[in-house]
């Protein structure tokens, strides 16, 4: 590993470690640099260092207490033994020599889209030709929103998805899902762990569509096999982590979400009215923005991608998100109560007047399965 003497090396490690002795061999005794860590007595013998040629050295102490101190003291070693190792000083120039004659990386993973620019944003919100409001969405919408909240969310993923498709539902942001629906059919429960390896979970239970959570429910917008399958982006020291809410658990992507945190609401409320794209559902976030449901029926990851492109190119100076247009994204479902906004020690709840518990529905505005690229302004005058 170093090409350096073990007579060198030792030199070396009497930097870090001033009593080191050398035993002979390449082998050498030193105080633990973890001594005041040892939970019994201590002994001259206790913490030794092996170095062999062309290896890095290895240690041991017969105390498990000072680990820590331990690794920290070898990575510096290591550390000292790089800088003075010729090879590795002969190659880290040869390094410097030919950088140029790479091609710089870029220094964003995508191409950057055009800023939030409120005067535009206000100009097209002007051009719009008549006041609009959550009950103007609601009163035009093709298919009638029920009084009831309780019937908005089977209403709204029956009636865009198609039989048989399965969504996953979340109560936790941060989470692989709590339930999972299938249009069509129930809704189940689910685990929130994949099972051990060589074993299965019991039948899901069937339940209900929840009523609330503390920052409110969402649903993910892709429909998914309902499975744990390996993430070939998300890894630790095992291999591909287990999960059912990323790309490779998708069937389809037919849906995108446009939503916005730059643009106030009645100035973006008026601009989605205007957009000649087929928005099959606005609902509210339970807070202070609109999400608008945007049919693209991408049957990849790499079709949705480049439909991405298309709609931060055109509406991210208008106020869209580009972070919210994602393959696989998290949308609020209406009809759920939301209680507050923040999580952990941040989380705040909503309250009245009164200064009494005050949670806030997110509401079904407007629902067309049928939508196609013409304007909600259009589409009310014919």
């Amino acid at each position: 590993m170093f090409d350096i003497p073990i007579s060198r090396q030792i030199q070396i490690a009497r930097e870090i470690f001033p009593d080191l002795e050398d035993l002979g061999n390449g082998i050498c005794q030193a105080t633990c640099p973890g001594i005041d860590c040892h939970t019994t007595k201590s002994a001259p013998r206790d913490f030794r260092i092996w170095f062999e040629q062309g290896k890095g050295p290895h240690e041991k102490c017969m105390h498990a207490s000072c680990e820590a101190a331990r690794n920290a003291a070898m990575s510096q070693l290591y550390a000292a033994l790089r800088q003075a190792d010729p090879t590795v000083r002969i190659n880290r120039e040869a390094y410097k020599d030919k950088r140029a004659a790479y091609t710089a990386a870029p220094t964003t993973r995508r191409a950057p889209f055009e800023l939030y620019t409120p005067q535009l944003a206000q100009h097209v919100a002007d051009t719009c030709p008549i006041p609009i409001t959550e009950a103007w969405l609601t009163q035009h919408s093709p298919i009638p929103i029920p009084k009831d909240p309780t019937a908005w969310p089977a209403l709204l993923l029956n009636s865009i998805y198609n039989p048989g498709d399965k969504l996953l539902i979340f109560t936790k942001f941060a989470s692989q899902g709590q339930l999972l629906h299938t249009v069509g059919g129930p809704t189940h429960r689910l685990e929130d762990a994949p099972p051990p390896y060589g074993t299965t979970y019991p039948p899901r239970r069937t339940c209900g569509f929840p009523q609330g959570a503390q920052n409110g429910v969402w649903f993910l917008c892709a429909p998914v096999t309902g499975e744990w399958q390996a993430n070939e982006n998300n890894r630790d020291r095992h291999g591909a982590k287990l999960g059912r809410r990323h790309a490779a658990c998708a069937t389809h992507f037919p849906y995108l979400v446009l939503e916005s945190d730059e643009a106030p609401p009645h100035i973006w409320l008026r601009i989605l009215v205007q957009l000649a794209d087929p928005i099959v559902a606005i609902y509210t976030s339970g807070g202070k923005s609109y999400h608008a449901l945007i049919r693209v029926n991408c049957q990849t990851k790499e079709a949705f991608d480049l439909k991405r492109t298309e709609y931060c190119t055109r509406l991210t100076a208008l106020g869209a998100d580009p972070a919210a247009i994602t393959a696989v994204r998290l949308t609020r479902l209406p009809g759920c109560f939301r209680f507050g906004s923040g999580t952990g020690a941040e989380h705040r709840p909503y309250l009245g007047t009164d200064g009494k518990p005050a949670p806030r529905m997110q509401q079904l505005l407007y629902l067309n399965p049928m939508a196609t690229a013409t304007s909600i302004l259009d589409t009310v005058k014919h």
